[in-house]
């Protein structure tokens, strides 16, 4: 999804994991769930395309610098 967003011609390359690294992912989200009205309202897409705009524009800002 991230190369298909940035449009990049980037491969993907896999390595193997470190030992003790765990296989899957996926944070329990439900202590921030019983917070009083809270609810995810950010989807998968939206998330990657905030995070890859705050990071060009964090690089433009530190390329304005040199």
């Amino acid at each position: 999804m991230v190369t298909e967003i940035t449009v990049s011609t980037a491969r993907v390359q896999n390595s193997p994991l470190p030992q003790d690294d765990p296989r899957r992912r996926r944070p329990d989200i439900s202590f921030a769930k019983e917070a009083p009205g809270w609810i995810p309202q950010t989807d998968l897409r939206e998330g990657i395309e905030n995070t890859i705009r705050y990071f060009d524009d964090l690089m433009l800002e530190n390329s304005a610098r040199v």
